[in-house]
């Protein structure tokens, strides 16, 4: 559960620190208004502020939300104990590395996948029970 925790977190560092740094910036730039909104109210008219701050407002969202799209990660799915991608590869189901040493790892009887991030091996199961990369391949509907 730690694990998992920490890959949500990881993964959506960006949308976190964004949520929590806001408000303060915010706060910020209306305190600083207040002071300087005099002078530049002298320097150019408000006709011309309200659109260009729009403007920036609309392309800071379209910003972000390019920002957001391009960090999605293709969309894999669980099947057989590990994550698939939709070539038919094997992922690791903590850390989404691709898995491609497929054999008999350690002291087990039975071939699987060994991460090299986690440091663990990845059987293939199918409802407990060990199966092969060509059976699991074959019964994969993607």
């Amino acid at each position: 559960m730690l694990k998992k925790s920490k890959e949500i977190i990881s993964q959506n560092i960006v949308a976190i620190s964004t949520g929590l740094i806001a408000p303060l910036i915010i706060w910020v730039i209306t305190r600083i208004c207040v002071q300087i909104m005099p002078a530049i109210d002298e320097l150019a008219s408000s006709k011309i502020l309200f659109p260009l701050l729009v403007v920036s407002m609309i392309a800071n969202c379209i910003l972000y939300a390019l920002l957001v799209i391009n960090n999605k990660k293709s969309k894999m799915i669980d099947r057989f104990s590990v994550k698939w991608d939709k070539d038919k590869n094997a992922h690791c189901p903590i850390c989404d590395r691709h898995l491609i040493n497929y054999g008999y790892h350690g002291l087990s009887e039975y071939k699987n996948f060994w991460c090299s991030i986690c440091k663990e091996p990845r059987f293939l199961l199918d409802d407990g029970k060990y199966i092969e990369l060509d059976h699991a391949k074959e019964n994969l509907n993607i």
